[in-house]
């Protein structure tokens, strides 16, 4: 599924099994990604529901935020963001595998927390 646009999704569960590429930010209200596919943000991540994928691909060309009351884990995280301003994290991330950075500037990189499987 690729979301041209601001994707926004309210009180609405998303099952991921596939790839869900969201093009510009993605804001989840009451709305949980639960899965085993790829999230592939490219803009921002402002969620207050929990979001547990097999693969989170950041890969955005600006600056881009991660904000999440709601915990994010992944089993793989793959930062892919070539840009000066990197990524901001503004809450904690979690992966059970592996975390990618690809010369990725992360900022508020103790954020980042690998969590046993």
């Amino acid at each position: 599924l690729l979301v041209m646009g601001r994707s926004s999704l309210s009180s609405t569960p998303v099952t991921l099994n596939g790839t869900f590429t969201a093009r510009d930010d993605l804001l989840l209200t009451s709305s949980a990604i639960t899965g085993k596919g790829t999230l592939c943000l490219r803009g921002d991540l402002i969620a207050s529901s929990p979001v547990t994928v097999g693969t989170l691909l950041v890969s955005g060309l600006t600056r881009q935020y991660l904000n999440s009351s709601g915990k994010v884990l992944a089993e793989q995280i793959v930062f892919d963001n070539p840009s000066r301003g990197g990524v901001v994290l503004q809450t904690f991330i979690y992966y059970t595998q592996e975390a990618k950075l690809n010369d990725t500037a992360i900022f508020g990189g103790a954020k980042l927390k690998k969590e046993a499987a």
